[in-house]
């Protein structure tokens, strides 16, 4: 977040005519502040409300399987499918969330509200 170089910004709320304006000072609350506003900001997902984010049965079926602990073999006889098969799906389903291991795979699914 960048503040102007002036003690005072203005800004225009959608649908006002008038400016709105707000007396900001730096400060160490201030600079503690956008620490934690950017600190926050580059841990957030991003909200997809478009309904493609959201993954089909298999998936939500893998999901809640990782998410129990389960191992590649007993997930493979509970989806009745080759390990392969579940070893790929997985590889696939922690490129797609980003994550780097299975149990954040899991969290990062729970965190969108896959299960």
């Amino acid at each position: 977040m960048n503040l102007p170089a002036g003690p005072a910004a203005s800004y225009r709320a959608s649908g006002d005519a008038e400016p709105c304006r707000a007396c900001l000072a730096r400060s160490p609350l201030l600079f503690a502040l956008e620490c934690l506003f950017e600190a926050y900001w580059e841990q957030a997902t991003a909200i997809v409300d478009n309904g493609q984010d959201a993954p089909d049965a298999q998936t939500r079926t893998l999901v809640s399987l990782l998410a129990a602990g389960l191992t590649d073999k007993s997930i493979a006889l509970a989806m009745n499918c080759s390990e392969r098969t579940i070893q790929r799906r997985i590889q696939q389903l922690m490129t797609s969330l980003g994550a780097v291991t299975r149990f954040q795979a899991s969290l990062m699914a729970v965190r969108r509200g896959w299960l």
